[in-house]
């Protein structure tokens, strides 16, 4: 019986390896590797272009931005890249040295980083703080960038504590009065704190203690058309949400909401943005035309 001696360079991955090893055993043929599912090269050289635009010493700049600037655009518009850049699950090559398994390649999702650098940045309370900013779009960026890096479970924890009582006030109370908040912004008011309560019942009980409920109640019923029908769908949304809550369920119930499985349907509003986090099934290259829409969709 002839043996085959395999021998490991270290740009192998372990997938590699394994199909090496069943071809040495005489197992299954060599399947031809997709495009999108092949590796990518290492970047050469100091990132160039549009990759500026992520690295850790630009994210640090808006870090900076929202704690020392007094321009409330500017606030604006370092929250506004903010939320671009934890949008989706974009995603961008990383490779590092395994001492265990050799070289391997990681996948790393850029989103999840810049989630992880500014909540150690200690930049979670500047963005809550603008939400006390009497600018629309400034509280708009805000709620989304808030959402966004609600994604991760421990910056869920953080915003959920510090956020849910601002996001609250800033609803509109459901009556004719002059709003200084637009309906984009609502609907982005809103889809923060589906993000924020969606299976967590600590965030769910911060809610509880607000008048958060009475304000989504009144918008999701409301007849006097003082809202668009994306911004009433999506508050029917989060409150069919809510209903998975066992402590919610009274509070809902007598603020006059009655809930109905119609109104979870899935349909094009919050659910659907929130979706756009999951990460995909296969591993797929950087696509930065992609990661463009859902950043666009986002502002929607």
């Amino acid at each position: 019986m002839t043996t085959r001696t395999l021998t490991w360079t270290p740009l192998q991955s372990r997938n590699n390896r394994a199909r090496a090893v069943l071809q040495g055993a005489g197992g299954r043929k060599k399947k031809k590797v997709p495009n999108d599912k092949r590796p990518m090269d290492r970047p050469k050289g100091p990132p160039q272009g549009v990759e500026l635009i992520w690295q850790p010493q630009t994210v640090q700049q808006y870090h900076m931005l929202l704690r020392k600037s007094k321009n409330i655009e500017t606030l604006e518009g370092s929250a506004g890249a903010l939320h671009n850049l934890t949008a989706c699950s974009w995603k961008s090559l990383k490779i590092e040295y395994c001492f265990q398994c050799n070289n391997v390649f990681i996948y790393s999702t850029v989103g999840d980083q810049i989630r992880g650098d500014t909540r150690r940045a200690q930049a979670i309370p500047q963005l809550v703080e603008l939400l006390r900013i009497d600018y629309d779009p400034t509280i708009r960026a805000a709620a989304i960038a808030l959402r966004n890096l609600c994604v991760d479970s421990e910056n869920k924890r953080t915003v959920g504590e510090k956020a849910i009582i601002h996001l609250v006030h800033r609803l509109p109370t459901g009556e004719e009065e002059e709003r200084l908040v637009r309906d984009p912004t609502v609907a982005s008011l809103l889809c923060a704190i589906y993000q924020l309560t969606n299976k967590n019942d600590k965030n769910s009980k911060y809610l509880r203690k607000t008048k958060g409920i009475q304000k989504m109640v009144r918008i999701a019923t409301d007849q006097n058309k003082l809202y668009s029908p994306r911004v009433i769908k999506i508050a029917n949304q989060v409150l069919a949400n809510l209903w998975s809550h066992s402590q919610l369920q009274q509070q809902i119930k007598n603020e006059g909401w009655q809930y109905d499985a119609n109104k979870k349907r899935r349909t094009s509003s919050c659910a659907d943005g929130l979706r756009r986090y999951l990460p995909p099934s296969n591993t797929r290259r950087s696509d930065p035309k992609r990661s463009e829409q859902c950043s666009i969709g986002e502002r929607r």
